[in-house]
């Protein structure tokens, strides 16, 4: 009988034990979850505009045909299409017309902007090679201080850079780019 008694204590501490453990490893559990939610809730929320940070395009301010400052960062939660041009290029006239239909398609979902790597042109330049697009969207000019096209490793044009809502490099690349083709990857960088 006495054996039997001390047996019942025996196992009855053990069940106590194994309850007591059992409810340090819940409590343990609830915390780490507690402390990947409220994580996970501050990671999420969306800064404003002001408190974003700018990815890893070159940011730039360059003045417009009209004269006046376009700085690209101020462009942040649009995806921003530069087409990096000059006056001279042969196959930078067919560009437009693909950047037109780009922009029919996707409206004020995106910003582009034709960045003039001829330091040197002016607006009358543009004008008489671009006159129906200057209208249409931004056009800056490069210049030595900026040097916006070597920042972006222009070494040959047309060339087309898509830019994500956060200021990330999203697509590079050089040569006449079909309007199709710019539309699935602006969607791409859109998500």
């Amino acid at each position: 009988m006495i054996m039997s008694g001390k047996r019942n204590v025996k196992k009855e501490n053990i069940r106590k034990n194994n309850k007591l453990k059992m409810s340090i490893v819940v409590v343990f559990f609830i915390i780490i979850v507690i402390i990947g939610v409220i994580y996970v809730y501050l990671v999420s929320q969306e800064s404003s505009p002001s408190e974003r940070v700018w990815g890893d395009a070159p940011d730039f301010t360059l003045k417009t045909i009209e004269g006046n400052d376009f700085t690209l960062s101020e462009h942040i939660g649009k995806v921003i299409v530069l087409d990096f041009m000059t006056s001279w290029c042969g196959w930078c006239v067919p560009q437009m017309g693909e950047l037109e239909k780009v922009l029919e398609e996707k409206g004020d979902e995106i910003i582009i902007v034709s960045v003039d790597v001829q330091i040197g042109e002016t607006r009358d330049d543009l004008e008489v090679v671009f006159g129906d697009y200057l209208d249409k969207w931004t056009f800056v000019l490069d210049d030595y201080e900026q040097n916006v096209g070597t920042n972006y490793q222009v070494s040959s044009i047309p060339k087309l850079v898509i830019i994500d809502k956060e200021g990330n490099i999203y697509y590079s690349d050089s040569g006449l780019t079909q309007s199709e083709n710019l539309i699935k990857e602006i969607n791409r960088a859109n998500k």
